[in-house]
């Protein structure tokens, strides 16, 4: 078992190592993309809940239409206490499993002898006949009394196999499938709705699916994207009314069905799959497990994906930006002079209300009862001192930055000041086809967001 617990820990490292990697691109990536503006991410944990639950039911939605016929033959004959599918399931995957071909053929057969003995009491009942089923699995000669005579089930394809057992015990009847080829007679009855080739399927199918879960898990996994479809559908929508287009929104909707769905269904088939060799409490928790997992790696490539007009435009915006600024390299000190001068007009402002306020103060009435006016002049100086000083600071990163970016040849904020401050461009001047190109790409950048974020950024319509 040591190999199996080591190649679940190593396929659930492998996929977690792979969400890590992308994850942190996808921050990264992002992180560059908000520097301009934050931007919401659009992770829906309801959504991965949703489609992890979903997964859960399925398995055990599965296990719950196991027929009861079948669960109340397997406790009857056995020792084991089983009274649902899931425990039906973990008696199949313990005790029957790894048995051979012939072990197995002949453990399915007995189990149908009993299914067929649960099938043909209710049967009885149902037609109003009093049944006692005998107290043990083992018990000789008869299986029934019903009415107070002994009766045997025999659920036989083939009435020739117990016409000497019948012929032993006169005083019982033998109740055989309506199905059965052969002749009755004496005390050989066929009993019609006990069909053996029903049974059969039905015992098949239940020990079957009980041993292999692949069918329950591929279900499971096939039924996973219609929560992100249903989900992704609910938010275009709204999407669409806050101003996404239509083309927009129907591509996001099959990316999430895609990306979400598709990876959570492939990572619960894997998970399943793996998960399964620990019996049905595995596969329940590989499924779920794999059905997160993989909704998070979908997601993770469903909104990269996204992202990639959005990309696009910025890569494009910021060349042209890099080009537009690196007209004006050669008049940086011309350009920090310029964007000195509110800071130096307000520090003027600044030295007059404090010269105005000194002149309040050395009136006596200032220390004794101070005027309204004389108050309103101090408390505009302070607020105005607080301004400035918040200038000064804003000013001197924008030098440090504009200095830092230009000894490495980056004119991207040079050009993204010259495109922001239109006074700038009138006493520097412009190439006005430049700035219309620019602004052509801003546009489009800002198009590619109000798409992606709408309720952030409204479609300029």
């Amino acid at each position: 078992m040591l190999w199996v617990i080591a190649l679940i820990l190593l396929t659930v490292i492998m996929v977690v190592g792979i969400i890590a990697v992308r994850q942190y691109r996808l921050t990264q990536l992002r992180r560059e993309i908000q520097n301009s503006y934050p931007i919401q991410s659009l992770t829906n944990k309801g959504e991965l809940a949703a489609m992890v639950g979903l997964s859960t039911v399925e398995l055990c939605w599965h296990w719950a239409s196991i027929d009861s016929q079948v669960i109340d033959a397997a406790n009857f004959s056995s020792t084991q206490d089983i009274s649902s599918g899931f425990d039906f399931a973990q008696y199949i995957h313990h005790y029957v499993s790894d048995m051979d071909a012939e072990s197995l053929l002949g453990f399915k057969r007995r189990l149908m002898g009993y299914v067929g003995e649960q099938n043909v009491t209710d049967l009885l009942i149902g037609q109003g006949h009093i049944v006692e089923v005998a107290q043990t699995s083992n018990q000789p000669v008869w299986d029934l009394l019903v009415d107070g005579q002994a009766v045997n089930v025999k659920t036989v394809q083939d009435i020739a196999s117990i016409k000497a057992q019948a012929l032993a015990h006169p005083d019982t009847i033998y109740l055989v499938p309506e199905d059965a080829v052969g002749q009755t007679g004496d005390n050989i009855v066929c009993l019609d709705g006990f069909n053996h080739e029903q049974l059969q399927e039905v015992t098949n199918q239940a020990v079957d699916s009980s041993m292999d879960s692949t069918d329950a898990v591929m279900n499971a996994a096939s039924h996973l994207p219609i929560v992100p479809l249903l989900f992704s559908v609910m938010r275009n929508r709204k999407a669409v009314e806050q101003g996404r287009d239509k083309d927009v929104a129907v591509k996001h909707v099959i990316l999430d069905t895609l990306g979400r769905g598709g990876g959570a269904g492939i990572g619960a088939l894997i998970g399943g799959t793996v998960g399964t060799i620990a019996g049905p409490v595995g596969t329940v928790i590989g499924t779920a497990l794999g059905a997160m997992l993989g909704g998070m790696f979908g997601q993770g490539i469903a909104e990269d994906i996204k992202q990639k007009p959005l990309e696009q435009a910025l890569v494009k915006f910021e060349q042209q930006l890099q080009k537009f600024g690196a007209t004006y390299a050669n008049r940086l000190k011309r350009v920090l002079h310029i964007l000195q001068q509110p800071y130096v007009r307000q520090q003027k402002a600044l030295q007059q209300l404090n010269q105005l306020f000194e002149a309040k103060k050395n009136n006596i009435r200032w220390w004794f009862f101070p005027d309204f006016q004389s108050v309103l002049l101090e408390q505009t100086a302070i607020f105005a001192q607080q301004q400035v000083d918040k200038q000064k600071i804003i000013l001197a990163k924008i030098e440090m930055q504009l200095t830092d970016a230009h000894e490495q040849q980056d004119y991207r904020p040079l050009g993204l000041v010259m495109l922001n401050v239109p006074h700038m461009r009138e006493i520097l001047g412009v190439d006005l086809m430049a700035l219309r190109y620019l602004n052509i790409q801003r546009e489009k950048v800002y198009y590619e967001r109000s798409q992606l974020y709408p309720e952030q950024f409204p479609c300029k319509k």
